[in-house]
């Protein structure tokens, strides 16, 4: 008896990095929910210890050269000056500790989150917001103005979901398993948002 529990717990412990590692990255109780994840990154030992395909994937990620030290050669690596100084990183930084600390990297907050956007982008909000002008401000709206008004709320709403994580696909969303509670972008985003769960932005 003492032997297959034994077994069991080695199994166990077998499958600890990979859970470890996507609850370290979603997790509201990470440790990176309260870290100073600028500073993590501009650290050299964080680039460093990276493989050639995550190298390239994070350089690929830079919105431009001036980030970029000897680029498109294989010494090519981030310019942690700059980045340093850059208020978009920064922003992005906070950001993505800050959703993160809120949930938002969670796998069923994020399918929830990109259903609401793509209801409000097919215009089933409408309804909602003119209701809402006339209440809180005595406005009627046309259908062109509503169109607008309602275009720029999916538009501002989903950008945190992006900073969160890439919009799923129908595939992805349907063969995934829950998940016990168990992604920092340094340029555009893109959104969701719903009445029910605000996607908030930085």
């Amino acid at each position: 008896m003492p032997a297959n529990n034994k077994n069991k717990v080695s199994k166990k412990r077998g499958q600890r990095p990979k859970q470890s590692l996507k609850r370290l990255l979603t997790s509201p109780k990470s440790p990176l929910a309260s870290a100073d994840l600028r500073t993590i990154l501009c650290n050299e030992l964080a680039w460093k210890c990276l493989d050639r395909s995550d190298r390239e994937q994070i350089l690929s990620l830079l919105p431009d050269q001036r980030h970029i030290l000897d680029a498109d050669t294989p010494d090519a690596r981030p310019n942690l000056a700059t980045l340093q100084s850059d208020d978009s990183f920064r922003d992005d930084c906070a950001a993505y500790v800050e959703n993160l600390a809120a949930g938002r990297h969670d796998d069923g907050w994020l399918a929830d989150a990109w259903a609401a956007h793509r209801r409000r982008k097919a215009g089933l909000f409408d309804a909602h917001l003119h209701e809402r002008f006339l209440r809180d401000w005595a406005v009627e709206l046309s259908d062109e103005e509503l169109s607008k008004v309602s275009q720029m709320s999916a538009s501002e709403s989903a950008k945190t979901s992006e900073q969160s994580v890439r919009e799923p696909s129908s595939a992805e969303i349907s063969r995934e398993e829950p998940t016990e509670t168990l992604q920092v972008s340094t340029g555009e985003a893109t959104e969701p948002c719903s009445q029910e769960k605000t996607v908030s932005s930085a």
